[in-house]
């Protein structure tokens, strides 16, 4: 899958992600013998590729889930389009070092296993980290062991929440890792 993250003009800080935006405009799953979801299509000034080339004044053609088209924009915005002026889109980022399960609790410290928090709340303070991870830009994450985040990435995977995709192993590599140190890891 594609991933595109938009970036206003004159500004370094990223403002949205288009698969967010696709996941916003878009059903999640539609119903049984429902119509295909109709493409959006979203035109930027630029296009990073991802390959090295700068595409001008781009549409962006995004079905379902799914970025299916970037061609040069021709005439007319169609209807229910998104021009987004003078913006670049470019691949969407990824962070290979991220912590989903950590969030501040209701005592205004880092939530651990014996605050006062319910799994509720923990599982919905999940979720609004990977919201925020994915509406920095970032469509891609490694989680580096928290166990939590296993029924996280199943529920982005499923469509029931939104966020980036999730790299984890579930489990951190320590000391009390079977095999021992880290350095017993290392192959020969």
């Amino acid at each position: 899958m594609t991933h595109l993250t938009l970036v206003p003009p004159g500004s370094r800080r990223i403002a949205f992600s288009v698969l967010a935006m696709a996941l916003t405009l878009a059903p999640c799953t539609p119903a049984q013998g429902a119509s295909p979801p109709r493409a959006i299509v979203v035109r930027a000034a630029r296009v990073l590729d991802g390959t090295g080339r700068t595409l001008e004044n781009q549409d962006i053609v995004i079905e379902g889930h799914r970025i299916t088209a970037v061609r040069p924009a021709k005439g007319s915005l169609p209807a229910g389009g998104i021009d987004l002026g003078k913006r670049t889109v470019l691949p969407g980022l990824i962070d290979t070092h991220v912590h989903l399960a950590w969030y501040i609790n209701s005592h205004g410290r880092l939530h651990t296993d014996s605050d006062t928090d319910t799994p509720a709340i923990a599982a919905l303070a999940q979720a609004a980290n990977a919201w925020a991870t994915l509406r920095a830009g970032f469509t891609t994450v490694q989680s580096v062991g928290e166990p939590e985040n296993g029924a996280l990435r199943d529920a982005i995977n499923a469509g029931l929440v939104p966020g980036p995709r999730i790299l984890t192993s579930l489990g951190a590599i320590d000391g009390t890792t079977s095999g021992g140190s880290p350095d017993s890891l290392r192959a020969p």
